[in-house]
């Protein structure tokens, strides 16, 4: 039986995605860059997550032009913007294993993939 308890265990979803535009931002100045990467940081984080004053969903930018760092100019990948929408909850139960704990992280990914794909339409 589950202790009734709340859980106080932080489970972390994590969803990479990445992109490329018709603007080769790679032979942007770093400072172009930097004001493109932030720009695009705000765009993907207003379209995945629902309340903007909420920390506990963010993203992370993992790669620019290819590079395992940000904002650098040599690109070596097919995409120009690799990043991660990150989202934190609290597990319903300590092992994040109840039916409300696997429909919240299903409910997490869904609503990020669709909301990248809605905002591309």
């Amino acid at each position: 039986m589950p202790s009734m308890t709340p859980s106080i265990v932080i489970e972390t979803v994590t969803t990479p995605g990445s992109l490329s535009t018709n603007q080769d931002i790679c032979s942007y100045s770093a400072a172009q860059l930097a004001e493109f990467v932030e720009v695009t940081t705000n765009s993907i984080r207003s379209s995945v997550c629902p309340d903007l004053t909420n920390e506990d969903c963010y993203v992370k930018i993992t790669s620019v032009c290819g590079s395992g760092r940000e904002l650098r100019q040599l690109q070596s990948s097919p995409w120009q913007i690799e990043y991660q929408v990150i989202e934190t909850f609290t597990c319903e139960v300590a092992s994040c294993t109840s039916a409300a704990d696997i429909a919240a992280v299903s409910s997490i990914a869904d609503a990020v993939s669709s909301a990248i794909r809605n905002a591309m339409d």
